[in-house]
Protein backbone atom coordinates (compact mmCIF):
# COMPACT_ATOMS: atom_id res chain seq x y z
CA UNK A 1 0.00 0.00 0.00
CA UNK A 2 1.14 3.45 -1.07
CA UNK A 3 1.10 5.54 2.42
CA UNK A 4 0.98 8.55 0.60
CA UNK A 5 -1.71 7.85 -1.60
CA UNK A 6 -3.73 9.18 1.88
CA UNK A 7 -3.73 11.99 4.20
CA UNK A 8 -5.62 11.66 7.64
CA UNK A 9 -7.60 15.41 7.90
CA UNK A 10 -7.88 13.91 11.83
CA UNK A 11 -6.47 10.86 14.03
CA UNK A 12 -8.58 8.88 16.48
CA UNK A 13 -7.05 6.31 18.12
CA UNK A 14 -9.90 3.90 18.20
CA UNK A 15 -12.16 5.04 15.32
CA UNK A 16 -15.71 3.99 15.40
CA UNK A 17 -15.73 4.25 11.55
CA UNK A 18 -14.06 6.49 8.89
CA UNK A 19 -14.88 8.49 6.47
CA UNK A 20 -12.57 7.90 3.23
CA UNK A 21 -12.92 10.92 0.81
CA UNK A 22 -11.73 11.53 -2.80
CA UNK A 23 -10.82 14.48 -4.52
CA UNK A 24 -12.27 16.57 -7.51
CA UNK A 25 -10.23 16.51 -11.09
CA UNK A 26 -7.65 18.76 -10.23
CA UNK A 27 -8.07 18.58 -6.37
CA UNK A 28 -6.13 17.35 -3.27
CA UNK A 29 -6.50 16.10 -0.32
CA UNK A 30 -6.90 19.51 1.14
CA UNK A 31 -10.11 20.00 -0.49
CA UNK A 32 -11.61 17.92 2.94
CA UNK A 33 -9.06 19.56 5.80
CA UNK A 34 -11.82 21.30 7.05
CA UNK A 35 -13.74 18.24 7.99
CA UNK A 36 -11.94 17.25 10.99
CA UNK A 37 -15.09 18.58 13.16
CA UNK A 38 -16.14 14.60 12.32
CA UNK A 39 -13.88 13.50 15.00
CA UNK A 40 -16.45 14.76 17.98
CA UNK A 41 -17.78 11.21 16.56
CA UNK A 42 -14.85 9.12 16.75
CA UNK A 43 -14.86 9.57 13.08
CA UNK A 44 -11.74 9.10 11.08
CA UNK A 45 -11.72 11.63 8.27
CA UNK A 46 -9.12 10.05 5.55
CA UNK A 47 -8.88 12.01 1.77
CA UNK A 48 -6.99 10.38 -0.84
CA UNK A 49 -3.77 11.83 -2.66
CA UNK A 50 -3.10 11.11 -6.16
CA UNK A 51 -0.30 11.57 -8.14
CA UNK A 52 0.98 15.04 -10.02
CA UNK A 53 0.16 17.01 -6.92
CA UNK A 54 0.65 18.40 -3.42
CA UNK A 55 3.72 16.28 -1.55
CA UNK A 56 3.47 13.99 -5.14
CA UNK A 57 3.72 17.03 -7.11
CA UNK A 58 7.12 14.91 -8.62
CA UNK A 59 5.20 11.86 -9.44
CA UNK A 60 3.39 11.51 -13.07
CA UNK A 61 -0.13 11.54 -12.94
CA UNK A 62 -1.91 8.99 -14.01
CA UNK A 63 -4.10 9.52 -16.80
CA UNK A 64 -6.18 6.43 -17.02
CA UNK A 65 -9.02 5.05 -14.45
CA UNK A 66 -7.58 1.32 -13.77
CA UNK A 67 -4.05 2.77 -12.80
CA UNK A 68 -5.54 4.57 -10.52
CA UNK A 69 -7.11 1.65 -9.34
CA UNK A 70 -4.59 -0.10 -8.92
CA UNK A 71 -3.08 2.14 -6.46
CA UNK A 72 -6.51 2.89 -4.21
CA UNK A 73 -7.71 0.12 -4.02
CA UNK A 74 -4.94 -1.44 -1.55
CA UNK A 75 -5.77 1.53 0.29
CA UNK A 76 -9.23 1.40 0.52
CA UNK A 77 -8.95 -2.25 1.12
CA UNK A 78 -6.60 -1.23 4.53
CA UNK A 79 -9.04 0.95 6.05
CA UNK A 80 -11.80 -1.38 5.62
CA UNK A 81 -11.47 -2.53 9.40
CA UNK A 82 -13.68 -0.77 11.03
CA UNK A 83 -17.25 0.33 9.32
CA UNK A 84 -16.50 2.99 7.04
CA UNK A 85 -18.22 5.46 4.29
CA UNK A 86 -17.14 6.70 0.81
CA UNK A 87 -17.20 10.55 -0.51
CA UNK A 88 -15.98 11.64 -3.68
CA UNK A 89 -17.00 15.07 -5.72
CA UNK A 90 -17.41 15.00 -9.15
CA UNK A 91 -14.65 12.77 -10.85
CA UNK A 92 -13.72 11.55 -6.83
CA UNK A 93 -17.27 10.13 -7.23
CA UNK A 94 -16.66 7.82 -10.44
CA UNK A 95 -12.81 7.12 -9.46
CA UNK A 96 -14.35 6.28 -6.12
CA UNK A 97 -17.35 3.59 -7.96
CA UNK A 98 -14.70 2.55 -10.08
CA UNK A 99 -12.54 1.30 -6.59
CA UNK A 100 -16.11 0.00 -5.21
CA UNK A 101 -16.74 -1.94 -7.93
CA UNK A 102 -13.77 -4.18 -7.81
CA UNK A 103 -14.05 -3.85 -3.68
CA UNK A 104 -17.17 -6.10 -4.87
CA UNK A 105 -16.01 -7.84 -7.10
CA UNK A 106 -13.37 -9.47 -4.23
CA UNK A 107 -16.22 -9.57 -2.23
CA UNK A 108 -14.54 -7.40 0.67
CA UNK A 109 -16.37 -5.24 2.76
CA UNK A 110 -18.11 -2.67 1.01
CA UNK A 111 -19.15 0.90 2.82
CA UNK A 112 -21.66 1.38 4.98
CA UNK A 113 -22.58 4.25 2.43
CA UNK A 114 -21.14 5.42 -0.48
CA UNK A 115 -21.75 9.54 -0.79
CA UNK A 116 -21.70 10.62 -4.41
CA UNK A 117 -21.44 14.46 -5.08
CA UNK A 118 -21.57 16.70 -7.93
CA UNK A 119 -21.08 14.00 -10.47
CA UNK A 120 -23.02 12.75 -13.24
CA UNK A 121 -23.43 8.75 -12.98
CA UNK A 122 -20.13 6.66 -13.77
CA UNK A 123 -21.58 4.68 -16.43
CA UNK A 124 -23.05 7.39 -18.20
CA UNK A 125 -20.82 9.66 -21.00
CA UNK A 126 -20.39 12.96 -21.09
CA UNK A 127 -21.30 14.65 -24.84
CA UNK A 128 -19.17 17.47 -25.82
CA UNK A 129 -17.78 18.50 -29.06
CA UNK A 130 -14.05 19.62 -27.41
CA UNK A 131 -12.19 17.89 -24.38
CA UNK A 132 -10.91 19.81 -21.85
CA UNK A 133 -7.60 17.93 -21.55
CA UNK A 134 -6.67 18.31 -25.15
CA UNK A 135 -7.15 22.14 -25.33
CA UNK A 136 -3.77 24.56 -25.75
CA UNK A 137 -2.14 25.31 -22.42
CA UNK A 138 -3.74 29.17 -22.42
CA UNK A 139 -7.44 27.66 -22.91
CA UNK A 140 -7.11 24.72 -20.64
CA UNK A 141 -5.84 27.67 -18.13
CA UNK A 142 -9.15 29.89 -18.75
CA UNK A 143 -11.46 26.79 -18.94
CA UNK A 144 -10.09 25.81 -15.53
CA UNK A 145 -10.82 29.27 -14.15
CA UNK A 146 -14.53 28.90 -15.25
CA UNK A 147 -15.68 25.81 -12.98
CA UNK A 148 -14.13 28.06 -10.28
CA UNK A 149 -12.60 25.46 -8.14
CA UNK A 150 -8.90 26.39 -7.96
CA UNK A 151 -8.03 29.57 -6.50
CA UNK A 152 -7.06 32.51 -8.57
CA UNK A 153 -3.27 32.98 -7.17
CA UNK A 154 -2.89 29.81 -8.48
CA UNK A 155 -4.21 29.97 -12.25
CA UNK A 156 -1.84 33.05 -11.90
CA UNK A 157 1.27 31.69 -11.01
CA UNK A 158 2.62 30.71 -14.75
CA UNK A 159 5.67 28.68 -13.24
CA UNK A 160 3.85 26.97 -10.80
CA UNK A 161 0.73 25.94 -13.65
CA UNK A 162 3.65 24.23 -15.55
CA UNK A 163 3.74 22.21 -12.90
CA UNK A 164 0.26 21.60 -12.25
CA UNK A 165 -0.80 21.37 -15.87
CA UNK A 166 0.01 18.00 -16.69
CA UNK A 167 -1.88 16.96 -13.29
CA UNK A 168 -5.27 18.45 -14.65
CA UNK A 169 -4.63 16.92 -18.05
CA UNK A 170 -4.65 13.49 -16.63
CA UNK A 171 -7.32 14.26 -14.43
CA UNK A 172 -9.46 15.61 -17.37
CA UNK A 173 -9.08 12.74 -19.84
CA UNK A 174 -9.92 10.44 -16.86
CA UNK A 175 -13.44 12.63 -16.10
CA UNK A 176 -13.91 12.66 -20.19
CA UNK A 177 -13.39 9.64 -21.29
CA UNK A 178 -13.88 6.93 -18.68
CA UNK A 179 -17.23 5.25 -18.93
CA UNK A 180 -18.04 2.72 -16.04
CA UNK A 181 -19.34 -0.97 -17.10
CA UNK A 182 -22.86 -0.76 -14.95
CA UNK A 183 -22.32 -2.76 -11.33
CA UNK A 184 -24.86 -2.55 -8.60
CA UNK A 185 -23.17 -1.81 -5.88
CA UNK A 186 -24.90 -3.76 -2.78
CA UNK A 187 -24.42 -0.99 -0.12
CA UNK A 188 -26.90 2.55 -0.31
CA UNK A 189 -25.63 5.21 -2.35
CA UNK A 190 -26.61 9.42 -1.35
CA UNK A 191 -26.44 12.12 -3.75
CA UNK A 192 -25.40 15.84 -2.86
CA UNK A 193 -25.07 18.73 -5.12
CA UNK A 194 -25.49 22.53 -5.49
CA UNK A 195 -28.67 23.82 -6.45
CA UNK A 196 -26.89 26.14 -8.74
CA UNK A 197 -24.81 23.41 -10.28
CA UNK A 198 -24.03 23.90 -13.95
CA UNK A 199 -21.53 21.28 -14.51
CA UNK A 200 -24.39 18.69 -13.00
CA UNK A 201 -28.21 18.76 -12.68
CA UNK A 202 -29.96 16.78 -9.60
CA UNK A 203 -31.99 15.21 -12.29
CA UNK A 204 -28.73 13.79 -13.32
CA UNK A 205 -27.13 12.33 -10.18
CA UNK A 206 -30.68 10.50 -9.85
CA UNK A 207 -28.99 8.45 -12.20
CA UNK A 208 -26.84 7.08 -9.70
CA UNK A 209 -29.61 4.59 -8.62
CA UNK A 210 -28.88 2.75 -11.94
CA UNK A 211 -26.01 1.49 -10.28
CA UNK A 212 -26.92 0.50 -6.54
CA UNK A 213 -29.57 -1.57 -4.54
CA UNK A 214 -30.73 1.05 -2.23
CA UNK A 215 -30.81 5.04 -3.76
CA UNK A 216 -31.53 6.75 -0.93
CA UNK A 217 -31.80 10.30 -3.24
CA UNK A 218 -30.13 13.78 -3.70
CA UNK A 219 -29.75 16.46 -1.08
CA UNK A 220 -29.03 19.84 -2.57
CA UNK A 221 -27.61 22.93 -1.01
CA UNK A 222 -26.75 26.44 -1.85
CA UNK A 223 -23.74 26.81 -4.60
CA UNK A 224 -22.65 25.58 -7.75
CA UNK A 225 -20.35 22.92 -8.75
CA UNK A 226 -17.99 23.50 -6.11
CA UNK A 227 -21.18 24.15 -3.07
CA UNK A 228 -18.26 22.53 -0.82
CA UNK A 229 -17.41 25.59 0.89
CA UNK A 230 -20.38 27.05 1.02
CA UNK A 231 -22.72 24.59 2.41
CA UNK A 232 -19.64 22.80 4.42
CA UNK A 233 -21.77 23.03 7.64
CA UNK A 234 -25.23 21.66 6.19
CA UNK A 235 -23.15 19.14 4.32
CA UNK A 236 -21.41 18.08 7.61
CA UNK A 237 -24.91 17.76 9.81
CA UNK A 238 -26.10 15.55 6.71
CA UNK A 239 -22.79 13.57 6.48
CA UNK A 240 -23.19 12.91 10.75
CA UNK A 241 -26.61 11.96 10.22
CA UNK A 242 -26.26 9.68 7.97
CA UNK A 243 -23.45 8.16 9.17
CA UNK A 244 -24.45 7.82 13.19
CA UNK A 245 -27.57 5.49 13.27
CA UNK A 246 -24.83 3.24 11.19
CA UNK A 247 -22.62 3.42 14.77
CA UNK A 248 -24.98 2.12 17.31
CA UNK A 249 -24.16 -1.36 17.67
CA UNK A 250 -20.36 -1.07 15.97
Amino acid sequence: MNSQALVKINSVANPRARLICFPYAGGNASAYRQWSCLSAQDIEVIAIQPPGRSARINEPPYDNIQAMVNELLPVVLALSGVPYFVFGHSLGSRIAYAVLSEIQRLSAALPECFFVSASRAAHQGKAQSCYIHQLPDNELITAISRLNGTPEVILRDAEFMQMLLPMFRADFKIAETYIAPVVKLQCPIQGFCGVDDDVVKPQQMACWQELTTEFLGVKTYAGGHFYLEPGRQALLHDLRQQIEPNLIFS
